[in-house]
């Protein structure tokens, strides 16, 4: 049984991180706006003179001739239309090719009887329109025109969507013109249910805007004003049925429209360690501090010394990470936010990827003294460290996860946590050139003694869950009198805490336990309780707890022995093992009210007699 209740991410088998969710089916349909419909007119290269109504007055002299309609005026009213193509009010695509032109001015009716210009230069055009009526219209909209057009098509867009004034749809995306109505689609969402809203913001200009849910009442996102992707969740008090961008001064364009239920959460089987062997992540719950994790742009992040790029591949495959440059000063150059600490550790983490600079220095501030470490992102190693832990980790394509974690309890107060350009290994104060820079993406900040798996943010903080995973098997799986657990498995830190993982009988007294233990660094303790007694256990300090080990614990009657990595660290030729049937779970957590396993897993099995020594080399 897994659970977590939460998203979380993981590295992928292309070796990039995702989003990994147990969500409802998409409840907003088109929300790329990129929909079209089918083929809406009929003779549209204009093959035969049919389906085509031409009307000329004095001076005119349209006409449908040699596979085109030449629309000719003097100054005449003249036009040509089809019926029945369009439906009033909704959303279309127009494309047509203008083969020759005497640079006359075209006009095409739309919404409210409206006759707008369109392109006449040589030519294929697209133009989005909201329909005024089933009829499709061509016709001289001012002075003299003579044109020649072809390959008329329409086509609906826009689908599921009901637009209000000032919203319109082209080129894959809507455009809020300081709308006064509202952009809906209808659907179903219940009340106490949690669902998550994503969308884009794109070519911003000015107002601010928000989605809404609207039905018995309205429940609200948060306004935004600036190019980006934002996700927010919302756990709603009232049954909905419509959602919504409602009237706003705003200009700016939508996109990527998504509103999902959240479910729950499938578990993580992570490459980050390997593109070829995953292992099983479970980790616990820690909130990114950080509400703008990815937007580097945001005033929110104080540009000092420097300034940032947008558009650049970052470690989850897409176009949002941005590159960190130097002005010319002589000064420090970073990004920098404030931030006030508790009396608890922090780890702070970011990813990076050389260009032109390769040094770079993460920083902690507490308002007293600063605690960092220095990073090669060329030789993807750790430098110079000060009251920090440093790390780093390949990500694959130049990208590494630096991070620090402090060694000890930071200071009540307020500070700021920044990431620092370097010239080399312990220094960051310099003259810069004005386009020497780092790339950079998904910022995190988390009040733990060590960094966890990025947790994505867009404009407030966010909490992954913690994870459990028990309740494996039942009494006809296990032998109890006698068998192996083995474990292939890494810590996710050196924290002194206890993680076991135990074949139980759901309770405290009987148990095969493989365990991280909280005694000393690097422990790894394996132990067989049996009605309440322990009748062997093995404590081990020669192995590094957050590398993978292999580790395999015997139990028999009389025949007990801890195997790490093949090797026989121990065994025991006395105690007892179980009766038939005692054993009925394998457990991601303790069987002595240790804490749950958090960690990596390779591998978890559990053999069903006692192998030999050699089977467990």
């Amino acid at each position: 049984d897994f659970s977590r209740n939460s998203s979380a991410t993981r590295v992928n088998e292309q070796g990039l991180i995702e989003e990994v969710g147990y969500f409802g089916p998409q409840l907003v349909q088109n929300g790329d706006f990129s929909q079209e419909g089918s083929e809406l007119v009929t003779n549209g290269d204009f093959a035969t003179d049919s389906n085509w109504s031409i009307v000329n007055n004095a001076g005119t002299a349209s006409e449908i001739i040699n596979g085109y309609a030449r629309i000719k005026t003097d100054g005449a009213y003249t036009q040509i239309d089809q019926p029945s193509v369009t439906i009033a009010a909704k959303s279309y695509k127009l494309q047509y090719t203008i083969l020759e032109s005497d640079g006359g001015v075209l006009g095409f009716i739309t919404t409210g009887n409206q006759t707008v210009s369109i392109p006449t230069t040589i030519g294929t055009h697209i133009y989005y329109f909201v329909a005024h009526s089933t009829s499709i219209v061509f016709k001289r909209f001012s002075g003299a025109l003579d044109v020649k057009i072809d390959n008329v098509s329409v086509k609906e867009v826009g689908q599921d969507w009901v637009l209000g004034t000032g919203w319109s749809i082209g080129d894959g995306v809507v455009s809020a013109n300081a709308p006064t109505g509202n952009l809906d689609q209808s659907l179903t969402a219940t009340s106490g249910s949690k669902y998550r809203v994503t969308f884009t913001i794109s070519n911003y200009v000015s107002g601010d805007i928000r989605w809404r849910f609207t039905g018995t009442t309205n429940e609200n996102g948060t306004l935004r004003s600036a190019d980006g992707t934002y996700t927010e969740e919302i756990t709603l008090t009232n049954n909905q049925s419509v959602f919504r961008f409602p009237p706003t001064s705003a200009v700016m364009d939508i996109d990527n429209v998504s509103v999902k239920e959240i479910i729950g959460d499938k578990p993580r089987i992570d490459y980050s360690d390997s593109s070829t062997e995953p292992s099983l992540l479970l980790e616990p719950q820690s909130t990114n501090l950080i509400p703008y994790s990815e937007d580097f742009n945001q005033s929110y992040w104080n540009k000092v010394g420097s300034s940032v790029v947008s558009g650049f591949i970052s470690p989850d495959g897409t176009s949002n990470a941005f590159k960190l440059v130097e002005n010319t000063a002589t000064t420090t150059h970073q990004v920098v936010r404030g931030f006030s600490y508790l009396n608890a550790k922090y780890s702070l983490s970011v990813f990076l990827k050389a260009d032109e600079r390769n040094w770079i220095k993460i920083n902690l501030y507490d308002g007293t003294s600063s605690v960092y470490a220095y990073f090669d992102l060329t030789n993807g190693v750790v430098g110079q460290e000060l009251g920090a832990s440093g790390k780093i980790e390949n990500y694959g394509n130049g990208w590494y996860k630096c991070s620090i974690s402090t060694n000890s309890v930071v200071s009540l107060g307020s500070g700021d946590v920044s990431f620092r350009l370097a010239e080399f290994d312990g220094g960051t104060g310099y003259i810069g050139d004005g386009t020497s820079g780092v790339y950079i993406f998904g910022a995190q900040f988390e009040q733990k003694s060590y960094a966890t798996s990025y947790i994505p943010t867009s404009g407030s903080t966010a909490t992954r869950l913690g994870e459990t995973a028990d309740n494996a098997g039942g009494a006809g799986v296990f032998n109890s009198e006698e068998g192996v657990l083995y474990a292939e498995i890494a810590a996710l830190a050196d924290d002194l805490t206890n993680r076991e993982i135990t074949i139980s009988d759901g309770g405290t007294q009987n148990f095969v336990m493989i365990r991280f233990n909280s005694g000393n660094s690097n422990w790894i303790y394996t132990r067989v309780d049996s009605g309440g007694g322990i009748e062997y256990y093995n404590i081990n300090t020669n192995n590094i707890i957050t590398d993978f080990n292999k580790i395999a614990l015997r139990f028999q009657d009389n025949n007990f022995a801890t195997f790490i990595n093949g090797v026989k660290i121990d065994s025991q030729l006395s105690g007892n093992a179980f009766g038939v049937g005692v054993l009925n779970k394998i457990s991601f957590a303790g069987g002595t009210g240790g804490q749950p396993f958090y960690g990596k897993t390779k591998n978890l099995q559990v053999f069903n007699y006692a192998l030999t020594d050699e089977e467990l080399q």
